[in-house]
């Protein structure tokens, strides 16, 4: 850290808060004479002055990676005011920081009669800090690479193609920023139009711009990693009535939201081949609007509740359809252009989802050892969307057209839930908790029609003694549905490309177990212990492939002791385990391991297991003391979080029919990261209405991950051999960043 940043927050801060304390000891009098002659109106506030001063190195987008923490002046302002007497009031507050990371919060109305409430925030995303690109036109619809580039590499022999990259036009990348930036606003007036009517009407802005990182292939042998242009808006307009008396609440809302997407289609030039560009659609223009009515009745015989819920939504998109190759290329047996999107069977997606959702809950409290709930709900997501087939396609720009007949096929789910639970005080301090959940989904143009859980519920709460708490949930589901893994190709005249015996964990069969235990004690005022404990599997043991199981567990402590009115620790631990097992075959069409032609039986040397392991340790630790009651407050605080992460993968060697004939290497390092960030704080309350605030803080984040061993901006393997892949330097990285901040904060 340079000196001249801690001696400048010090004095400037030092100075500003002894011209500040005067001023406030002057005027005290004053203000005490002045509010009681406007005791019906009161206007209070706070203002911060934040000033910080940052030492870092390393990954600047990771470090800050929701949030701009730069050095500078930053304040936040809050005002507020109320009329005691007619009952007008109003607040805001505001936040000073970057130009891209403030807030705006406004309040204003009138007690029980209208409200006004408007805000406003601007945050941004950082991806990456230094990425580089031979791309022009970085933030743009168009990626452009340098005159002559193409036609050079094009007729470069392929084994020569790395070297030239390298050596000559790697050299010139671009530097930039990959981020973006979220604004968000919201304006609700509510009005008490004759009581117990209330009107609420509502609208919601967000705008999103900047660029994102994204990998665009010209095939498996040639991925470029490009800027995504994000350029869109999202408009929110809303109504709602409500009813409201001591036995009846009822609501009715209507939302629409439009969403508008500047950026129509996205290009960039492929580097290897000469007059050719990659094309995508971005996420279309679309319209969503739902009607909802919502209603619950109280004081129902029995000591009885009944809430409803009715919604309707229709959601739409008439976006036009990108051709099938952005390079003219004849559709075979006409005279047909594939680059024409007149071409093409259908101009647009004409795409349209309608949703329904019933649903009803029912509580009841008969006598006071005994309760029940009773709920159903059923969610309809019908997909109106046309059914488009497509004749064919151009497997790459500049190739040939092929014929190939393709479908979209529309799916449509229906769920329904049906609940019942009771609970059963067997004293007046431990009751037990029992349900039952039938869950049904019924789906069109899906591998399984229809699938049934079966979940059962169990529960434990209990307080033996007055300084200790005991709940306990264990839950356990059962899901079942006969799977046809041929429904999405059932327009295919060949055989399926996908394993007869995959089942995809979303609708395959599963039994589900989870069980938790939260316990607290306080066996003095002066200390609080509590402790959760939480294990989760799901186990797919009909699946011979696809995910076969995973389970998730783990343990959290933590403490709070205050020995003194003054001192108070607090710290926690918490480890979380997460690990799952996979299995699939590496095979191609009419080759060896081919399930339908070459080997037909589940067993193949060519089948391939994955088991993913994750662990997590985390520690917080922190400590407030009042180290001069009502003057001096010390604050400090540290947190240490470790992961590990591997992939053990495993094949048998088969020889002539094995697809993959060697033994696969293991990812010992996946997503392995050590974080720490430790920080100390002393609070100097230098008058009743001023704080003068001085802290140190250090964050460090080191990464391992093979991601990141010997991955540059053209990958090479050992021998020296390119698959023709560019990247930008876009992967998260180590940082390390040490800071002096002082805040001075004013109320009036």
């Amino acid at each position: 850290m340079k000196s001249y940043k801690i001696v400048s927050i010090l004095a400037a801060l030092v100075l500003l808060a002894g011209t500040v304390v005067a001023a406030e000891e002057e005027k005290k009098e004053g203000d005490e004479q002045a509010a009681a002659a406007t005791e019906e109106t009161q206007i209070w506030g706070e203002q911060t002055l934040d000033i910080t001063g940052i030492d870092s190195e390393g990954d600047e987008a990771k470090r800050q990676e929701f949030a701009d923490e730069t050095d500078g002046v930053h304040g936040k302002t809050k005002v507020a005011s109320r009329n005691n007497k007619n009952g007008y009031y109003s607040s805001a507050r505001a936040k000073v920081g970057t130009e891209n990371d403030s807030s705006l919060s406004v309040r204003v109305g009138k007690q029980g009669k209208v409200a006004l409430a408007a805000d406003y925030k601007k945050a941004p995303h950082h991806f990456a800090s230094d990425a580089q690109t031979l791309y022009g036109g970085v933030g743009t619809a168009n990626l452009e690479l340098p005159d002559g580039m193409q036609a050079d590499l094009a007729a470069t022999p392929a084994a020569d193609r790395p070297a030239k990259m390298l050596n000559m036009y790697l050299p010139a990348v671009h530097h930039f920023a990959v981020e973006s930036f979220r604004e968000r606003g919201n304006l609700e007036l509510r009005i008490a139009a004759t009581d117990p009517v209330q009107l609420t009407f509502g609208v919601k802005k967000e705008r999103k711009s900047g660029t994102r990182p994204m990998f665009a292939s010209f095939g498996f042998g040639n991925t470029i990693e490009v800027p995504l242009p994000v350029e869109y808006s999202t408009l929110t307009p809303s109504l709602t009535a409500a009813y409201a008396t001591s036995f009846m609440q009822v609501s009715l809302g209507y939302t629409i939201s439009q969403f508008d997407n500047r950026n129509d289609a996205f290009t960039w030039d492929d580097p290897y081949r000469a007059d050719t560009f990659g094309r995508l659609a971005p996420p279309p223009d679309n319209e969503a609007s739902m009607l909802k009515l919502t209603a619950a009745f109280n004081k129902i015989p029995g000591n009885s509740a009944l809430m409803v819920v009715a919604a309707m939504g229709e959601n739409k998109q008439d976006e036009k359809l990108q051709a099938y190759t952005s390079v003219p290329t004849t559709i075979t047996g006409t005279e047909l252009d594939a680059s024409d999107p007149a071409n093409l069977p259908a101009d647009s997606a004409n795409a349209k989802v309608d949703t329904k959702l019933y649903q009803l809950r029912f509580t009841s409290h008969p006598v006071r050892l005994v309760s029940f709930t009773a709920g159903f709900r059923r969610y309809e997501y019908e997909n109106k969307s046309e059914h488009i087939t497509f004749p064919g396609n151009v497997r790459m720009d500049g190739g040939t057209w092929t014929a190939s007949e393709a479908s979209t096929e529309p799916i449509s789910r229906t769920f329904d839930s049906f609940k019942l639970g009771a609970d059963l005080h067997l004293t007046n301090k431990t009751a037990v908790q029992a349900g039952y959940e039938l869950a049904k989904i019924e789906r069109e143009g899906q591998e399984v029609e229809q699938s049934d859980e079966n979940i059962f519920r169990l529960g434990l709460s209990s307080r033996p003694a007055d300084w200790f708490f005991l709940r306990t949930s264990l839950s356990y589901g059962d899901r079942t549905g006969d799977y046809d893994f041929r429904v999405p190709f059932e327009h295919l005249t060949g055989n399926p490309p996908q394993l007869p015996w995959l089942r995809k964990y979303d609708q395959a069969d599963r039994k589900q177990t989870d069980f938790t235990v939260i316990t607290t004690a306080s066996p003095n005022e002066f200390l609080r212990l509590n402790a959760t404990i939480n294990w989760l599997k799901n186990d797919f043991a009909d699946s011979s492939f696809g995910l076969l199981d995973d389970q998730t567990q783990g343990i959290t402590l933590g403490l709070d002791w205050s020995p003194a009115e003054t001192v108070s620790l607090m710290a926690s631990v918490a480890y979380d385990n997460a690990e799952n097992n996979q299995k699939a075959r590496q095979w191609t069409p009419n080759g060896p391991a081919d399930p339908y032609t070459g080997t037909t039986d589940e067993e193949s040397p060519s089948n391939w297991t994955a088991k993913t392991t994750q662990d997590t340790t985390t520690l917080d630790v922190g400590l407030r003391w009042g180290v001069s009651q009502d003057v001096v407050d010390l604050n400090l605080g540290y947190t240490y979080s470790t992961t590990d992460g591997q992939i053990d993968i495993a094949s048998a060697v088969g020889g002539t029919t094995d697809t993959n004939n060697f033994r696969p290497a293991n990812f010992s390092a996946v997503d392995d990261a050590d974080y720490q960030r430790a920080g100390a704080s002393v609070d100097f309350h230098a008058a009743e209405r001023v704080t003068l605030t001085f802290g140190v803080r250090y964050e460090e984040l080191d990464l391992s991950d093979y991601n990141l061993n010997g991955v540059t901006l053209l990958p090479l393997t050992k021998t020296g051999g390119s698959q023709s892949i560019l990247t930008m330097n876009t992967l998260s990285n180590d940082f390390e960043a040490s800071s002096v901040f002082g805040a001075l904060k004013v109320g009036f």
